[in-house]
């Protein structure tokens, strides 16, 4: 059996990542690695509660408060991203020691989607057969549409059931067309340092599209008028599993 695990870095996520952790539990991931970034509420007991261990991160640089969007996640934050380059190539590094087979790289607020497969696992052992060669996949991101709530539900699986279409992810999420930044990656061994949280290393790869997507929620809602699709594969998903 491949196993599979995700590697991410959280801060102040307490209210959405319990819902998170148990979706892609049951999407067949294996294990969990966690890095806090310095969380102020109750994410790291909820963490736990999950049945998930806390990984020790990188302490370097300063912390700036998450309640100012534009400041914490801007790019002169220097700091914040040196401290996730430093502890994704970590976490990959633990990943490949402890024998998991492919790492995933992502955000609490990405969920994994699976378009002709069941599990992770059934995905994977496709890939594998059909490309042997390859180290990483590169799992292009759309962006749930914050303007279409279909009903008032905290479950982030339950409330958002419109995504962009490949048009919207062309037009607006990527001018130039080539799928390039809006993506992350998962790789089975780091040929190097991560040096971008999305490609993660430069080696071999495949772009999973439309096999396996990533779903993306608290995101400006850039999306323009009819570029947006009906997709409620994860609430369907989600009923199947319970």
């Amino acid at each position: 059996m491949i196993k599979v695990c995700i590697v991410t870095q959280v801060r102040n996520e307490a209210k959405r990542i319990a819902e998170w952790v148990e979706y892609h539990k049951k999407l067949g991931i294996d294990e969990i690695f966690i890095f806090d970034d310095n969380s102020t509420d109750d994410t790291a007991s909820v963490i736990r509660s999950c049945g998930l261990t806390l990984l020790e991160g990188s302490k370097e640089g300063y912390y700036i408060d998450s309640s100012d969007p534009e400041v914490y996640h801007t790019s002169n934050n220097y700091s914040f991203f040196l401290r996730l380059l430093k502890n994704y190539t970590s976490g990959c590094n633990k990943s490949a020691e402890l024998g998991f087979d492919w790492t995933f790289v992502i955000d609490v607020d990405e969920f994994l989607c699976l378009n002709n497969h069941t599990t992770i696992q059934d995905y994977l052992k496709d890939i594998e057969n059909k490309y042997p060669n390859i180290n990483r996949l590169e799992i292009l991101s759309y962006d749930f549409n914050t303007q279409i709530i279909d009903n008032e539900s905290d479950r982030i699986t339950e409330r958002y059931l419109h995504r962009w279409s490949d048009k919207t992810r062309k037009t607006v999420g990527d001018p130039s067309g080539k799928f390039t930044g809006r993506c992350k990656s998962a790789v089975k061994r780091l040929q190097e340092p991560v040096g971008c949280s999305h490609w993660l290393d430069y080696s071999p790869f495949i772009v999973t599209n439309p096999d396996l997507k990533l779903f993306q929620y608290r995101f400006p809602p850039l999306t323009p008028d009819g570029f947006v699709e009906k997709d409620e594969y994860m609430l369907e998903f989600w009923k199947r599993k319970i």
